[in-house]
């Protein structure tokens, strides 16, 4: 079974596998939601790269000239969503390039963390007896200063995780902000906040 033996990252990965005869091979990743698409009766399109996140280095396939020890298949410039699982598939066949007739790898998954994430950051549910004017400062560490950020507060407590385009675009809020740079700290104003009340902050980094 083909394996991954570099990366993944956001830019791309390696995948090595063990061939038994000379040949030709493709690779290609696609989300996850799409896997079921890559069979033997489409290896047309794999080859292709149809509808792939990306696809090995050599368009035209990996000639096997040697079937002797690990062959790697590259993936570059692939630009991965993050923080999701695709699936990879490797696909081989003998000399006769064009044939169909070779074998398709299970799907590897490729498992991509989050694009940035959060060191340390006070609870979501922030109590204030005395709420300054109208404003909100939450102070957090990021694990890299490099992306954007989005922050919204709203009444109450936080009852259900948000998702990242709950955060990005709803518009249920008393105040938000984003995108803006990643700092150590995001200040809210205009939040017309009512004393002695509760008040949830959600932040989102990418």
């Amino acid at each position: 079974l083909p394996t991954i033996s570099q990366g993944p990252t956001q830019d791309g990965l390696r995948i090595q596998f063990s061939p038994l005869t000379t040949g030709w091979a493709w690779a290609v990743i696609v989300k996850a939601d799409e896997a079921h698409t890559v069979n033997a009766a489409n290896i047309s399109n794999l080859k292709a790269g149809t509808g792939a996140l990306c696809v090995q280095e050599n368009l035209h396939g990996l000639e096997i000239t040697n079937p002797s020890g690990l062959k790697t298949m590259r993936f570059s410039s692939c630009n991965f969503p993050m923080n999701a699982v695709h699936k990879a598939f490797v696909y081989v066949e003998g000399d006769v390039a064009g044939s169909d007739d070779g074998k398709l790898s299970e799907a590897i998954d490729v498992v991509l963390p989050p694009s940035n994430s959060f060191k340390s950051y006070p609870p979501a549910e922030k109590k204030t007896a005395l709420p300054a004017d109208s404003e909100i400062e939450i102070m957090y560490t990021p694990q890299s200063t490099i992306g954007s950020l989005w922050a919204l507060a709203v009444q109450g407590s936080a009852l259900v995780a948000p998702t990242p385009e709950y955060v990005k675009n709803s518009d249920t809020y008393l105040c938000k902000v984003g995108p803006e740079s990643i700092g150590s700290s995001v200040l809210l104003t205009g939040c017309a906040l009512v004393e002695d009340a509760s008040y949830t902050v959600y932040l989102y980094i990418e």
